[in-house]
């Protein structure tokens, strides 16, 4: 939904003591210590991943073009089949009768999605909820407010799957969650599952990367028509954590182990509202394909000084993601149901 714009959210119903109910880089070589390993080519996760058959010009940092909910600033267009494996979460509106943009998601199976587990916690917003009946995917989407794109396709969710280890409004760690759509989507020129890392992959700052998405081009802003996409270098947890150490009178986060930062010191790119959830992904030019290294997590504002987002590192939950593809797989050859 939106990129935990919480810092804001939380600071401010911090200091009301009230309960929460509520982003020119150098390249650096990212370390891989198995390419092949790496695209996760194995028999839960498709062989096939992360080509697009428009994104030739921002591979890996080529050049450059407050929590719970982050879009695009500081971005560019997008190309329709720019970013195949980008999906929309579509939460049902208040007449039961629509659904609207909410969070971002990763297609990484013809049936499985990877999004931030914020978009379902009511912690954050009342209205948030992880029933899966309320939510829809939609599939091959490029302008948001139009129904005639080439290869869309919404699909129902058959369960939303929250990281075990989450703990909220304690900690911001393991923003993490897997969606598992009703039925397979048919992948096309605009449709395509991205590649994972391996466990082991690691990316030294620097690495640039590119996250994309519809959400807010500006702190208060709009939702966009089109997708948006910007290109963020990695930076050092040392170095986010004492960026953010400005504000741990408000709020404590601590940039750990399964978090990314990604972003400018100075500010004016990052994801923002309703980018959450979203895509942050790497060009891995010795493969020629796109790997998803960080999920849209959270940030203190959108593009601010000195706060760069914070991303999910989806290298830490590669083991967990195959897991429970592969129990689910399994279910459903005995016939049971992921549904909870």
């Amino acid at each position: 939904m939106f990129r935990l714009q919480l810092l804001l959210c939380l600071v401010v119903q911090y200091l009301l003591y009230t309960v929460v109910h509520s982003k020119a880089p150098r390249r650096s070589q990212a370390s891989h210590s198995s390419l092949t390993g790496s695209l996760l080519r194995t028999a839960v996760l498709p062989t096939h991943c992360g080509q697009s058959r428009q994104s030739t010009i921002s591979r890996g940092g080529g050049s450059s073009s407050s929590f719970l909910v982050k879009r695009i600033v500081g971005g560019r267009a997008s190309r329709s089949g720019e970013w195949p494996w980008l999906v929309t979460l579509r939460l049902k509106k208040k007449n039961g009768s629509e659904f609207e943009h909410t969070c971002g998601g990763t297609l990484i199976h013809r049936q499985w999605v990877v999004t931030a587990a914020h978009c379902f916690e009511r912690v954050w917003a009342t209205h948030m909820t992880d029933d899966p009946s309320a939510w829809q995917a939609r599939v091959g989407e490029h302008r948001m407010f139009s129904d005639e794109d080439e290869d869309q396709e919404d699909v129902n969710i058959d369960s939303i799957i929250i990281h075990p280890s989450r703990n909220p409004p304690k900690t911001f760690n393991f923003d993490i969650a897997l969606v598992k759509l009703s039925r397979p989507v048919k992948l096309s020129g605009n449709v395509n599952v991205v590649c994972l890392p391996a466990p082991e992959d690691r990316f030294s700052p620097g690495t640039v990367c590119i996250t994309a998405g519809w959400g807010y081009s500006a702190e208060g802003g709009n939702i966009a028509e089109t997708v948006q996409h910007v290109e963020v270098p990695i930076i050092s947890r040392s170095m986010c954590n004492r960026l953010y150490q400005k504000i741990m009178q408000y709020v404590r986060i601590h940039i750990s182990n399964d978090m990314l930062c990604a972003g400018f010191e100075t500010g004016g790119r990052d994801a923002c509202q309703f980018d959450s959830g979203g895509p942050m992904v790497y060009y891995n030019r010795k493969e020629d394909a796109w790997m998803l290294v960080g999920v849209v997590s959270t940030g203190y504002g959108c593009a601010r000084p000195g706060f760069p987002g914070i991303y999910t590192k989806v290298s830490e939950f590669v083991p967990w993601i195959q897991s429970v593809i592969s129990q689910s797989e399994s279910r459903g050859r005995t016939g049971n149901s992921d549904r909870h």
